[in-house]
């Protein structure tokens, strides 16, 4: 019995070492991931943290609770240095050095046939696939990113990684096109045709030359009609 006793508290022993060995690197994980996570206001799980070298303080300091933090205002992917701050009883006793290397990793749209420069982009002419992705992760086109009203600015061949530079939204306007120009100029109004010079979509401004043979910055408001104020 006694024997048995014996082999249960050793066992007991070695599982609570275990566990007090991983739970320093859980923590430290989770934290580092909470940091770039909030950041970036993305999801933890699109998120690829290693550490490169890890202080080591963290086996030898008696801490509580621990903390990872970053002086820098834009956090970046790649290898990088962050802040580890350990705490104990709510007081700080030692920040340290953490030098991580941090990518994110989302399913990227691939082109699923060659699409020709002006062409309309939809679903059914993407698929999707895993990447790894570190420096400029935010211009990859994710499952995030409705693909509706836009076109391909140049060729893209079959199986391309689509970025947000290689789609622009569909102009209203052409180069080219007749439209007609509202000029206001306070309470008063008039209508004008004129013929657009560049592409435009909503919202944005583009060269327009007047009937008048003088040219103007206009606002495209609809297809064919464009507003100076």
């Amino acid at each position: 019995m006694s024997k048995r006793f014996y082999l249960l508290r050793m066992l007991l022993f070695l599982t609570a070492a275990l566990y007090a060995g991983e739970k320093p690197a859980r923590d430290l994980s989770a934290a580092t991931t909470e940091l770039f996570s909030r950041q970036w206001n993305i999801p933890a799980g699109e998120l690829d943290i290693s550490f490169r070298k890890q202080p080591p303080e963290l086996k030898t300091v008696k801490y509580d609770a621990l903390k990872v933090t970053s002086s820098k205002r834009r956090l970046n992917t790649g290898v990088q240095t962050v802040w580890l701050e350990l705490y104990w009883q709510e007081q700080r006793v030692r920040r340290l050095p953490l030098t991580v290397d941090v990518s994110v990793k989302r399913k990227v749209a691939v082109a699923g046939r060659k699409i020709k420069r002006g062409e309309v982009v939809t679903p059914a002419d993407i698929r999707y696939v895993m990447k790894k992705i570190g420096r400029d992760w935010r211009q990859y086109v994710s499952t995030d990113d409705p693909l509706t009203n836009v076109e391909a600015k140049q060729s893209i061949a079959e199986g391309k990684v689509l970025t947000k530079r290689l789609l622009r939204p569909i102009p209203l306007i052409h180069r080219g096109d007749a439209v007609k120009v509202e000029i206001t100029a306070g309470k008063l109004s008039l209508v004008t045709d004129g013929r657009a010079i560049q592409d435009g979509v909503q919202g944005k401004k583009i060269k327009v030359k007047l009937s008048t043979g003088k040219t103007v910055q206009a606002r495209v408001v609809k297809s064919g009609w464009l507003v100076v104020r």
